[in-house]
């Protein structure tokens, strides 16, 4: 909701496509979900830090040419426009205003930094919770049961009779076959 909140209006560029985007809650979540897996989220950062051309941070902003000839911003909360919002869907068309948002700035390195850091640690906690229960349902004695020791040193006695801890490449299959 964040990432939505913040940068939900800028315009795409580079990495930041249809695909990857925060326009929507949906879109958000799949984006933060991919990154969570340490898929390509510096190149989405770094697209969303790169300035557009003629780029429009609020709604009310537009375009003007004055008398020089020169586009300039122009913000003005009582422009016409801004009774139709941003185009976001396709049902919002024709009635509405393309998103041409800037880029992000320093924000979206504080924002994708942490969401990394949490994550990460998160995952790496789960990941060794995990291992330590699977540690602490089992016991030695499940591990491995007497008899399958006996035969165990029974067979490797067959393929290792002077007991050099060793035994030929070419006996592997046949000893694991036993």
């Amino acid at each position: 909701v964040c990432g939505v909140q913040l940068y939900g209006t800028i315009a795409f560029q580079g990495e930041l496509n249809e695909q990857a985007n925060f326009r929507s809650v949906g879109n958000a979540m799949l984006l933060l979900l991919r990154f969570s897996t340490g898929e390509g989220w510096m190149s989405v950062m770094y697209a969303m830090i790169e300035e557009r051309e003629n780029c429009c941070q609020d709604i009310w902003c537009c375009q003007k040419e004055d008398t020089i000839l020169e586009k300039q911003k122009v913000c003005d909360p009582n422009m016409e426009h801004v009774e139709s919002p941003w185009c976001l869907q396709e049902e919002d068309y024709p009635s509405c205003t393309e998103v041409n948002g800037c880029g992000a700035g320093a924000s979206v390195y504080i924002y994708f930094y942490s969401f990394t850091m949490i994550v990460s640690n998160v995952i790496i906690n789960m990941v060794v919770a995990v291992v330590l229960s699977a540690f602490e349902a089992s016991d030695e004695g499940d591990l491995l049961d007497p008899a399958d020791l006996e035969h165990f040193v029974r067979v490797w006695a067959e393929f290792d009779p002077d007991a050099t801890w060793f035994i030929n490449a070419c006996d592997v299959q046949k000893f694991l076959s036993k």
